[in-house]
């Protein structure tokens, strides 16, 4: 299992990027071999290839963000919890690492990700679950819960993505992306 936090200075605890990367790994006994492999691929799927010998706490925090995933990536774990991934991220990034996530879910690792960020939801997730306070309020397939609980949503200070909001008053059709709106208009 592999958890990213929120913060990743918390989690950041070595001198250089590379070694930041490395160290689960050579804490597990993995040859350095394999370590040195692992580590290259763990940067380059977060783009941060080429900043191998940079103090972590030069990075800015985005780019910290994506130092902290990749040492919990170069782990390959089977199950990733990450919190707020989009922390600190421009637009590339987010979708960048949210791509990533879809294909390490698809590979077969079991990704949950606790997130704000409800566009970033509704573009990537299969199913969510909505807590509040500790208590659950609904779960069910994302197109579900976006679609179906608005008021509940609502009634707890979360809005779906505007696109959802808009399609079902206009058209009364489910839509959680740009994209679908633009299938269903050519439809």
């Amino acid at each position: 299992m592999g958890y990213v936090f929120q913060n990743p200075d918390y989690q950041l605890v070595c001198d250089t990027v590379y070694d930041e990367v490395a160290f689960p790994l050579r804490q597990l006994g993995v040859d350095e071999k394999v370590v040195k492999e692992r580590v290259q691929w763990a940067l380059a799927s977060v783009g941060l290839n080429g900043l191998e010998e940079t103090p972590p706490f030069f990075l800015s925090k985005g780019e910290r963000q994506r130092l902290a995933l990749a040492s919990v990536l170069a782990v390959k774990p089977q199950l990733l919890i990450i919190d707020e991934p989009t922390t600190g991220q421009d637009e590339r990034n987010s979708r960048r690492i949210a791509e990533l996530l879809v294909q390490l879910n698809k590979s077969g690792v079991t990704v949950v990700v606790i997130t704000h960020d409800l566009r970033l939801v509704s573009e990537y997730a299969e199913r969510v679950v909505v807590l509040n306070n500790g208590r659950l309020v609904t779960a069910g397939s994302t197109r579900k819960v976006f679609t179906e609980h608005l008021e509940t949503l609502a009634s707890i200070g979360l809005e779906p993505p505007p696109v959802a909001r808009l399609m079902k008053e206009l058209v009364g059709r489910p839509a959680l992306t740009v994209k679908e709106v633009v299938l269903c208009e050519r439809a």
